[in-house]
This record gives structure tokens, C-alpha cells and sequence, in this order.
């Protein structure tokens, strides 16, 4: 199980917006990730790979505490075992 709950303030092409998640995924569910371009698909990604630190926010995998703002846990991304690879190769 995927639980999120993030806030990142982001810069975008119409200007500052705060990026603001709350979800919980069951195990063994496709999900799929879809908003126009900007809307800050990619930042999530980022985040839930440990490539981006939220401004505050929590992410645990398993019942596992990989990010806690609140108590200054990060995980590294090289510890995830998470990774993405983006549709263009930009």
C-alpha cells in the first residue's frame, strides 16, 4: 500500500501553484497518472522516486515511513527501489 499525502509549491508557466496530494493505493492496483501538461505529473513522480522533497508531506510504502517532513526522514533514492522513465527522452 501507497499512502501520500505531499504539498509542493511548484513554478509553472502561468506562474506559482501549490501542488497538493492525499491518496492511499492498495497493493497490487494499476494506477494511472494523467493532467495537462505543467499540472505537475512529473513532480510526483519525482517525489515518490526521492528524486523531489516535498515542503511538507509524508509518503509511506508498506507501512513503511520512507518521507516525514515533521521528523526530518528521507529516504534515499537509491534505497526506493523506485524508478520512472519519461515518455520523450528530454
Amino acid at each position: 500500500m501507497i499512502d501520500l499525502q505531499i504539498h509542493k509549491k511548484l513554478k509553472g508557466a502561468q506562474g506559482d501553484f501549490l501542488l497538493e496530494v492525499d491518496l492511499q493505493i492498495q497493493a497490487h492496483r494499476f494506477v494511472a497518472l494523467y493532467g495537462k501538461s505543467g499540472a505537475g505529473k512529473t513532480s510526483l513522480l519525482r517525489i515518490l522516486a526521492g528524486l523531489l522533497r516535498p515542503d511538507q508531506g509524508s509518503l509511506a510504502i508498506n507501512n513503511t515511513p520512507w518521507l516525514d517532513t515533521t521528523h526530518g526522514l528521507f529516504l534515499a533514492p537509491q534505497k526506493s527501489n523506485v524508478g520512472f522513465v519519461f515518455q520523450d527522452y528530454a
